[in-house]
């Protein structure tokens, strides 16, 4: 007997990424060495501040349940963080809401105020998820190019472009995931102004925002004008800059209405995240910030060792990343030729394959972030790992002809 699925469920698609990570580990039980750099995940420890944080929550007893929007010293500690970082002010109490990952704040603002037919602007490339939310939210994703030859930036023309009068919401992701990508305040500032006269609403996933490089810095879209502060969403959480994914700590930050609407939501969704999560988030915030230069130093160097070897590949184009840990690398001028064990290489799905099956190199097709011609590689990986993978993608490419 096969049940019947909601047509919701049917809108939404499988993990584009889902094939390759099979056939990584297949290769890997098979006792070969697979390098992986699909992971967007920081390969450090959570920092010893919240690791112990959470330790004296559970000699406390903070095991039960919390306010369902989160406990109050988190989301004064996220109120902090915002007012030093991107130089706003929001209430802790009506402002301001603790969810289970950045995810679900993103999952949550769609849900409170995208309508069914409503059309969402999606800036591509993009991370995989936003589409899927989207549509499950009822709405139409309609995608506007950001090309390799404007760095992946998003410019306004083409924003204006792409407006209707169905237009309703822009989801933003600066730094980007996955090209690196980060939006200048002129930029942003272009964008506010499409932004306020076609009445849009912002959903500005900055969950990269401590990652930014080359004497750059993070501006959201909420502070690019005066009148964007209202129709913004910010949302973010502790997964990058503090090395916790697993801790699954986000929170939405926005107009008192959508934030009430977004916890009456999660209410009956979720109830409120992992109590002792909450209290290490606390801590990684107000005590845990000297943690973060480092591990961005880090990534800056990887960063530049990746630039530098990938750049240089014949048919290869990279445009440098400016924020996040990933570079989105454009290998079109490769298409339609063969791999050593005669494969032909016609999108970046079959360029990924081969090169996993012929140098043990994994990383994502770009087609599973809107854009066909390129691959994402996540540079959270150590020195010595992105050295020998940059010198196996540079093998597979030396055998294309």
């Amino acid at each position: 007997m096969t049940l019947p699925l909601s047509t919701r469920i049917l809108r939404m698609g499988d993990s584009a990424t889902l094939k390759l990570a099979k056939r990584s580990q297949e290769l890997r039980e098979q006792g070969k060495d697979v390098l992986s750099f699909g992971l967007g995940e920081p390969d450090f420890d959570t920092p010893s501040g919240a690791r112990e944080a959470a330790k004296a929550a559970i000699d406390r007893g903070e095991t039960h349940y919390t306010a369902n929007e989160g406990i109050l010293p988190l989301r004064q500690a996220v109120a902090r963080t915002l007012q030093d970082e991107i130089g706003l002010e929001y209430d802790p109490k009506k402002q301001i809401l603790i969810t289970n990952g950045s995810k679900q704040a993103i999952a949550q603002a769609l849900l409170s105020i995208v309508n069914v037919g409503d059309d969402v602007i999606i800036p591509s490339p993009y991370w995989v998820t936003y589409p899927e939310l989207v549509k499950f939210a009822g709405g139409n994703p309609v995608y506007v190019p950001c090309p390799a030859d404007r760095r992946f930036h998003l410019d306004a023309k083409s924003l204006e472009a792409a407006c209707t009068d169905r237009t309703r919401v822009l989801l933003l992701n600066s730094p980007n995931n996955p090209s690196g990508a980060v939006l200048s305040q002129d930029e942003l500032a272009a964008i506010a102004d499409v932004v306020v006269r076609h009445k849009l609403v912002v959903v500005s996933d900055e969950i990269y925002g401590c990652l930014v490089y080359g004497g750059r810095k993070h501006h959201s879209p909420a502070a690019s004008l005066p009148a964007m502060r209202e129709r913004t969403i910010v949302c973010s959480g502790v997964s990058k800059a503090y090395a916790m994914t697993g801790w699954r700590i986000g929170y939405a930050a926005g107009p008192v209405e959508v934030i009430a609407a977004m916890n009456r939501l999660q209410g009956h969704l979720t109830s409120n995240p992992c109590s002792i999560a909450q209290h290490a988030a606390v801590a990684a915030f107000n005590d845990c910030r000297g943690a973060v230069p480092p591990m961005r130093e880090e990534f800056d160097k990887r960063r530049r060792l990746v630039v530098d070897r990938l750049s240089k590949l014949p048919g290869v184009r990279l445009p440098e990343p400016e924020g996040a840990f990933y570079a989105f690398a454009e290998v079109g001028q490769l298409f339609g030729k063969t791999s050593s064990k005669g494969v032909l290489i016609n999108d970046s799905t079959t360029f990924c394959e081969a090169m996993l099956d012929e140098v043990l190199v994994s990383v994502v097709p770009g087609a599973a972030f809107g854009d066909d011609t390129c691959f994402r590689l996540s540079y959270a990986a150590s020195q010595k790992s992105l050295e020998e993978g940059c010198a196996r993608i540079a093998k597979f490419v030396a055998g294309l002809k």
